[in-house]
Protein backbone atom coordinates (compact mmCIF):
# COMPACT_ATOMS: atom_id res chain seq x y z
CA UNK A 1 0.00 0.00 0.00
CA UNK A 2 2.98 2.52 0.72
CA UNK A 3 4.19 1.77 -2.91
CA UNK A 4 1.78 4.00 -4.00
CA UNK A 5 2.06 6.99 -1.78
CA UNK A 6 5.29 6.13 -0.60
CA UNK A 7 7.68 5.00 -3.23
CA UNK A 8 10.94 6.47 -1.93
CA UNK A 9 10.44 5.55 1.62
CA UNK A 10 9.59 2.04 0.76
CA UNK A 11 12.71 1.40 -1.61
CA UNK A 12 15.01 1.99 1.25
CA UNK A 13 13.85 -1.19 2.80
CA UNK A 14 14.85 -2.89 -0.04
CA UNK A 15 17.87 -4.54 1.31
CA UNK A 16 16.25 -5.83 4.17
CA UNK A 17 13.91 -7.23 1.55
CA UNK A 18 16.60 -9.06 -0.29
CA UNK A 19 17.71 -10.43 2.97
CA UNK A 20 13.67 -11.87 3.88
CA UNK A 21 13.78 -13.02 0.39
CA UNK A 22 16.24 -16.20 2.06
CA UNK A 23 14.55 -16.68 4.67
CA UNK A 24 13.22 -20.48 5.51
CA UNK A 25 9.84 -19.01 6.16
CA UNK A 26 7.14 -19.57 3.16
CA UNK A 27 5.27 -16.51 3.72
CA UNK A 28 7.94 -14.25 4.75
CA UNK A 29 9.75 -15.36 0.97
CA UNK A 30 6.83 -14.91 -0.61
CA UNK A 31 6.04 -11.73 0.59
CA UNK A 32 9.96 -10.29 0.43
CA UNK A 33 9.66 -10.80 -3.15
CA UNK A 34 6.84 -9.45 -3.92
CA UNK A 35 7.90 -6.21 -2.65
CA UNK A 36 10.76 -6.72 -4.32
CA UNK A 37 8.74 -7.58 -7.66
CA UNK A 38 6.42 -4.50 -7.45
CA UNK A 39 9.56 -2.15 -6.31
CA UNK A 40 11.07 -3.22 -10.04
CA UNK A 41 8.58 -3.41 -12.28
CA UNK A 42 8.19 -1.09 -14.56
CA UNK A 43 12.10 -1.81 -15.28
CA UNK A 44 12.24 -4.59 -17.06
CA UNK A 45 16.19 -5.06 -17.04
CA UNK A 46 16.04 -5.18 -13.42
CA UNK A 47 13.07 -7.33 -12.99
CA UNK A 48 14.96 -9.81 -15.15
CA UNK A 49 17.70 -9.75 -12.91
CA UNK A 50 15.76 -10.33 -10.10
CA UNK A 51 14.67 -13.48 -11.69
CA UNK A 52 17.93 -15.02 -13.26
CA UNK A 53 19.17 -14.17 -9.43
CA UNK A 54 16.26 -16.78 -7.96
CA UNK A 55 16.53 -19.31 -10.98
CA UNK A 56 20.02 -19.80 -9.88
CA UNK A 57 19.65 -19.79 -6.37
CA UNK A 58 16.46 -21.66 -5.98
CA UNK A 59 13.34 -20.40 -3.52
CA UNK A 60 12.14 -22.81 -0.43
CA UNK A 61 8.19 -21.18 -0.83
CA UNK A 62 6.27 -22.87 -3.29
CA UNK A 63 3.76 -19.67 -3.33
CA UNK A 64 7.27 -17.66 -4.58
CA UNK A 65 7.20 -20.11 -7.05
CA UNK A 66 4.00 -19.07 -8.11
CA UNK A 67 5.01 -15.44 -7.96
CA UNK A 68 7.89 -16.26 -9.89
CA UNK A 69 6.32 -18.25 -12.68
CA UNK A 70 3.60 -15.51 -13.38
CA UNK A 71 6.30 -12.47 -13.52
CA UNK A 72 8.20 -14.63 -16.09
CA UNK A 73 4.88 -15.93 -18.08
CA UNK A 74 4.24 -11.88 -18.48
CA UNK A 75 7.88 -11.05 -19.70
CA UNK A 76 7.56 -14.33 -21.66
CA UNK A 77 4.31 -12.97 -23.13
CA UNK A 78 5.88 -10.02 -24.33
CA UNK A 79 8.11 -11.76 -26.27
CA UNK A 80 4.92 -13.38 -28.16
CA UNK A 81 5.75 -16.59 -25.94
CA UNK A 82 9.25 -16.53 -27.10
CA UNK A 83 10.41 -20.49 -26.21
CA UNK A 84 14.50 -20.62 -26.78
CA UNK A 85 14.29 -17.96 -23.43
CA UNK A 86 16.09 -19.17 -19.87
CA UNK A 87 12.08 -17.71 -18.74
CA UNK A 88 10.49 -20.63 -20.82
CA UNK A 89 13.08 -23.13 -19.46
CA UNK A 90 12.25 -22.01 -15.70
CA UNK A 91 8.60 -22.45 -16.18
CA UNK A 92 9.23 -25.74 -17.77
CA UNK A 93 11.45 -27.11 -15.06
CA UNK A 94 8.75 -25.97 -12.30
CA UNK A 95 6.26 -28.31 -14.21
CA UNK A 96 8.73 -31.05 -12.03
CA UNK A 97 8.40 -28.95 -8.81
CA UNK A 98 7.17 -31.42 -5.56
CA UNK A 99 4.15 -28.73 -4.71
CA UNK A 100 1.79 -29.90 -6.75
CA UNK A 101 0.66 -25.94 -7.14
CA UNK A 102 3.77 -25.08 -8.63
CA UNK A 103 3.01 -27.45 -11.27
CA UNK A 104 -0.66 -26.03 -11.69
CA UNK A 105 0.88 -23.18 -12.18
CA UNK A 106 3.60 -23.77 -14.34
CA UNK A 107 1.46 -26.07 -16.73
CA UNK A 108 -1.27 -22.87 -17.03
CA UNK A 109 1.26 -20.16 -17.75
CA UNK A 110 2.82 -22.61 -20.62
CA UNK A 111 -0.85 -23.72 -21.73
CA UNK A 112 -1.71 -19.94 -22.24
CA UNK A 113 1.48 -18.91 -24.16
CA UNK A 114 1.23 -18.02 -27.49
CA UNK A 115 2.01 -20.72 -29.92
CA UNK A 116 1.92 -23.62 -27.08
CA UNK A 117 1.29 -27.06 -27.89
CA UNK A 118 1.13 -30.01 -25.53
CA UNK A 119 4.60 -31.52 -26.16
CA UNK A 120 5.44 -28.78 -23.75
CA UNK A 121 3.69 -30.16 -21.48
CA UNK A 122 4.72 -33.46 -21.57
CA UNK A 123 8.60 -34.13 -21.23
CA UNK A 124 9.41 -37.30 -18.59
CA UNK A 125 7.11 -37.37 -15.84
CA UNK A 126 4.90 -39.87 -13.94
CA UNK A 127 1.31 -40.80 -13.01
CA UNK A 128 0.88 -37.89 -10.96
CA UNK A 129 2.96 -35.22 -12.61
CA UNK A 130 0.71 -35.93 -16.07
CA UNK A 131 -2.66 -36.37 -13.64
CA UNK A 132 -2.02 -32.71 -12.40
CA UNK A 133 -1.42 -31.17 -16.01
CA UNK A 134 -4.36 -32.70 -17.41
CA UNK A 135 -6.54 -30.98 -14.44
CA UNK A 136 -5.03 -27.87 -14.97
CA UNK A 137 -5.69 -27.91 -18.56
CA UNK A 138 -9.61 -29.25 -17.78
CA UNK A 139 -9.75 -26.05 -14.95
CA UNK A 140 -8.54 -23.80 -17.37
CA UNK A 141 -11.32 -24.97 -19.72
CA UNK A 142 -14.34 -24.75 -17.14
CA UNK A 143 -12.80 -21.28 -15.65
CA UNK A 144 -12.65 -19.58 -18.93
CA UNK A 145 -14.73 -20.60 -21.57
CA UNK A 146 -13.57 -18.54 -24.35
CA UNK A 147 -10.28 -21.22 -23.82
CA UNK A 148 -12.35 -24.35 -24.71
CA UNK A 149 -11.00 -24.64 -28.01
CA UNK A 150 -7.16 -24.37 -27.27
CA UNK A 151 -7.88 -26.44 -23.87
CA UNK A 152 -9.14 -29.43 -26.12
CA UNK A 153 -6.38 -28.81 -28.57
CA UNK A 154 -3.74 -29.42 -26.02
CA UNK A 155 -5.86 -32.43 -24.64
CA UNK A 156 -5.38 -33.84 -28.32
CA UNK A 157 -2.28 -33.65 -28.66
CA UNK A 158 -1.26 -34.94 -24.48
CA UNK A 159 -3.32 -38.49 -25.66
CA UNK A 160 -0.77 -38.68 -28.43
CA UNK A 161 1.74 -39.70 -25.73
CA UNK A 162 0.06 -40.70 -22.85
CA UNK A 163 0.56 -43.82 -21.54
CA UNK A 164 -2.03 -44.06 -18.31
CA UNK A 165 -5.06 -45.36 -19.71
CA UNK A 166 -7.10 -43.38 -17.17
CA UNK A 167 -5.95 -39.86 -18.49
CA UNK A 168 -6.50 -40.85 -21.88
CA UNK A 169 -9.81 -42.38 -21.03
CA UNK A 170 -10.29 -39.06 -19.14
CA UNK A 171 -10.08 -36.76 -22.21
CA UNK A 172 -11.76 -39.02 -24.38
CA UNK A 173 -14.90 -38.75 -22.33
CA UNK A 174 -14.35 -35.03 -21.73
CA UNK A 175 -13.48 -34.66 -26.08
CA UNK A 176 -16.62 -36.26 -26.71
CA UNK A 177 -19.04 -34.25 -24.36
CA UNK A 178 -17.74 -30.86 -25.34
CA UNK A 179 -15.81 -31.40 -28.82
CA UNK A 180 -19.20 -31.62 -30.73
CA UNK A 181 -20.34 -28.03 -29.01
CA UNK A 182 -17.32 -26.31 -30.68
CA UNK A 183 -17.60 -23.98 -33.54
CA UNK A 184 -15.16 -26.99 -35.40
CA UNK A 185 -15.63 -30.10 -34.17
CA UNK A 186 -14.14 -32.43 -36.93
CA UNK A 187 -10.25 -31.21 -35.94
CA UNK A 188 -10.90 -33.46 -33.21
CA UNK A 189 -12.05 -36.42 -34.91
CA UNK A 190 -7.96 -37.72 -36.19
CA UNK A 191 -7.07 -37.58 -32.31
CA UNK A 192 -9.72 -39.09 -31.07
CA UNK A 193 -9.95 -41.90 -34.03
CA UNK A 194 -5.94 -43.00 -33.32
CA UNK A 195 -6.64 -43.79 -30.20
CA UNK A 196 -9.21 -46.47 -31.41
CA UNK A 197 -6.27 -48.00 -33.83
CA UNK A 198 -3.29 -47.64 -31.59
CA UNK A 199 -4.57 -48.08 -28.12
CA UNK A 200 -5.65 -50.72 -25.75
CA UNK A 201 -9.33 -52.19 -25.48
CA UNK A 202 -10.55 -49.65 -22.52
CA UNK A 203 -9.13 -46.46 -24.58
CA UNK A 204 -10.71 -47.98 -27.83
CA UNK A 205 -14.10 -48.10 -26.60
CA UNK A 206 -13.74 -44.36 -25.33
CA UNK A 207 -12.62 -43.45 -28.38
CA UNK A 208 -15.31 -44.86 -30.37
CA UNK A 209 -18.04 -43.64 -27.29
CA UNK A 210 -16.40 -39.72 -28.12
CA UNK A 211 -16.39 -40.36 -31.85
CA UNK A 212 -20.09 -41.73 -32.12
CA UNK A 213 -20.75 -38.29 -29.80
CA UNK A 214 -19.78 -36.44 -32.61
CA UNK A 215 -21.60 -38.35 -34.78
CA UNK A 216 -24.69 -37.92 -32.91
CA UNK A 217 -24.71 -34.10 -32.63
CA UNK A 218 -23.52 -33.18 -35.42
CA UNK A 219 -24.96 -34.17 -38.81
CA UNK A 220 -22.18 -32.77 -40.89
CA UNK A 221 -19.53 -34.88 -39.10
CA UNK A 222 -22.00 -37.76 -39.20
CA UNK A 223 -21.09 -39.64 -42.46
CA UNK A 224 -17.37 -39.38 -41.75
CA UNK A 225 -17.98 -41.05 -38.08
CA UNK A 226 -19.87 -43.30 -39.66
CA UNK A 227 -16.98 -44.43 -42.31
CA UNK A 228 -14.54 -44.48 -39.47
CA UNK A 229 -16.91 -46.56 -37.35
CA UNK A 230 -17.32 -49.24 -39.90
CA UNK A 231 -13.44 -49.97 -40.60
Amino acid sequence: HLLKTSFDVVKRWVNEAQEAASSDNMMVQYHALGLLYHVRKNDRLSVNKMLSKFMRHGLKSPFAYCMMIRVASKLLEEEDGNRDSPLFDFIESCLRNKHEMVVYEAASAIVNLPSCTAKELAPAGGFEYKRAIVDCIISIIEENPESKETGLSHLCEFIEDCEFTVLATRILHLLGQEGPRTANPSKYIRFIYNRVILENEEVRAGAVSALAKFGAQNEDVLPSILVLLRR
